[in-house]
């Protein structure tokens, strides 16, 4: 009998897409709650940063035990956090009921991030903060995350759904990245989920042409979770 009660997945648009939840479309986590009969919470938010989706994981595994099994979705490098606006819609309790949040997300290129403040924050962002110091950090922030996960006896996988960094990126290979590169519950990061995923229907146009690394359609949800399903190797 299975002994993993509930799945609690976290990530951005690409584990919690607005799009399909209000046209009552499944994603991932809704075959693994329909195929496997378990709870399911998704804490994914859309335009999420990696240090959002870790801390909030971190969090809410504080009252977990070995009962729940934990998916992260990974994202975007260069995505980061400032402050919040009072009325930030990432505060909103649709997405996040703990209502714990002081942080909003901001990333380099987004249809809201009109602001001109937004833009230069990031453009001298990027100018002065290498993309090796931010992945070394991503695996210092993993390393912490997975150590606390094991010492609860949780189980979990970490994937990236699409490239989290240019594909020409080489990595500073800290001890930190040799430890979360052999890791077998955390997935290659030159290997990009969705580049698995290459039939047509896997993605829906969402203001661009519907390619992959792209958003799933509810098609390319229940082919995602087939593939996580066979990595995890944790359902009966």
């Amino acid at each position: 009998m299975n002994k993993i009660k509930q799945l609690y997945v976290n990530g951005c648009s690409f584990t919690n897409d607005p799009n399909l939840f209000l046209e009552s479309q499944k994603q991932y986590s809704d075959f693994f709650k329909e195929e496997y009969n378990i709870e399911v919470i998704n804490r994914g938010v859309p335009g999420s940063s990696n240090r959002r989706i870790i801390r909030t994981t971190l969090r809410d595994c504080l009252k977990f035990d070995s009962d729940t099994f934990v998916i992260i979705q990974l994202t975007d490098l260069q995505r980061t956090e400032i402050t919040a606006d009072k009325d930030w819609w990432q505060n909103d309790d649709f997405f996040d009921p703990s209502q714990e949040e002081i942080c909003q997300t901001i990333k380099p290129v987004s249809a809201y991030n009109d602001d001109q403040w937004y833009r230069t924050y990031m453009i001298e962002k990027t100018e002065l903060i290498h993309d090796k110091q931010i992945f070394d950090e991503l695996m210092v922030d993993l390393f912490l995350l997975t150590q606390f996960l094991k010492s609860k006896n949780i189980g979990y996988y970490i994937y990236n759904h699409s490239w989290i960094f240019n594909r020409n990126f080489v990595p500073h290979k800290s001890s930190f990245y040799q430890l979360i590169e052999s890791d077998n519950q955390v997935n290659d990061f030159f290997m990009p989920l969705s580049d698995v995923l290459t039939e047509e229907d896997d993605y829906y146009d969402d203001g661009g042409n519907p390619v992959p690394g792209g958003h799933l359609s509810q098609k390319g949800h229940y082919r995602m979770f087939k593939i996580l399903d066979k990595l995890i190797k944790v359902f009966d």
